[in-house]
């Protein structure tokens, strides 16, 4: 005979908390088996074969995206209508959202309940649903966002901080610990130039010219994606260096005054 035990779980979806509805939510743990946390999706090896040669050579590693189990249950109180309508309307997102645990709210993952919502009823309107959650990465994201004030920053004395780059997953190209964040950056009135170097990763420098006053940049390292407030296209005035981080501790100059906020989501293996 089976034997099913439960472990309660408390998380936000979609910026809304599992404790707003009157029903609980639980890991299963099945003959008394330790229950399992997801820490990361499984991983392939791609080969390719040698024409007329029995060896094979790795082409490249592939990740699946994390996926798991939650039943959720009111326990002794009923399925009613006005029930099924909240906690259907709240997880049946066709949009990917953030989901995090209550246990670490710094790490998220962003996903959607897959399985079709299959409602186990009991007598009394009472039972339960088992969902099935799927991640858009096979990693969890651990949330680190850094404001540095920089308005008095020059090319003589620059802005000097550091930023620690906490990843323990390899980036999927480069197969080391870099990580490329986002960066806002807000220029003052009287700087048209931007400017970072990353002291720590051979001085590799991210740098604009004749930009616009009071310019807004924002740079997504990852997508290596531009925008800016103004409108202008600022690819001709970028020096296409792509901001990066190397594993650890990261020393950072800023040349020219503004106002940055580096926005880290670090892949984690937790």
């Amino acid at each position: 005979m089976t034997n099913l035990s439960y472990q309660e779980i408390e998380f936000s979806y979609a910026g809304i908390e599992s404790t707003s509805f009157t029903v609980k939510f639980y890991q299963i743990q099945l003959n008394n088996n330790p229950i399992s946390t997801p820490i990361s999706g499984s991983k392939n090896m791609v080969f390719d074969k040698l024409a007329y040669r029995d060896t094979i050579s790795r082409n490249r590693t592939e990740m699946e995206a994390i996926t798991f189990s939650l039943i959720v249950s009111p326990l002794d109180e009923q399925w009613t209508d006005e029930l099924r309508l909240q906690i259907f309307e709240w997880l049946g997102s066709r949009k990917e959202q953030e989901f995090k645990t209550s246990d670490n709210e710094n790490k998220c993952l962003y996903g959607i309940f897959t399985n079709a919502f299959n409602l186990t009823l009991m007598p009394n309107n009472k039972g339960y649903i088992e969902l099935e959650f799927q991640a858009t990465t096979p990693y969890w994201l651990v949330n680190n966002t850094t404001t540095i004030d920089c308005t008095l920053a020059s090319p003589i004395t620059p802005i000097e901080f550091t930023i620690n780059n906490i990843t323990n997953v390899q980036h999927p190209k480069y197969e080391d610990y870099s990580y490329f964040p986002k960066i806002y950056a807000d220029l003052n009135s009287n700087a048209t130039n931007f400017k970072l170097v990353n002291v720590s990763n051979s001085n590799r420098e991210t740098s604009f010219t004749n930009l616009a006053a009071n310019e807004h940049l924002y740079i997504d390292n990852d997508l290596e994606e531009i925008e800016t407030l103004s409108g202008e296209q600022v690819l001709s005035k970028f020096n296409d260096n792509y901001f990066k981080l190397i594993k650890g501790v990261n020393t950072i100059r800023c040349y020219y005054p503004c106002t940055l906020q580096i926005e880290c989501q670090f892949p984690q293996f937790v």
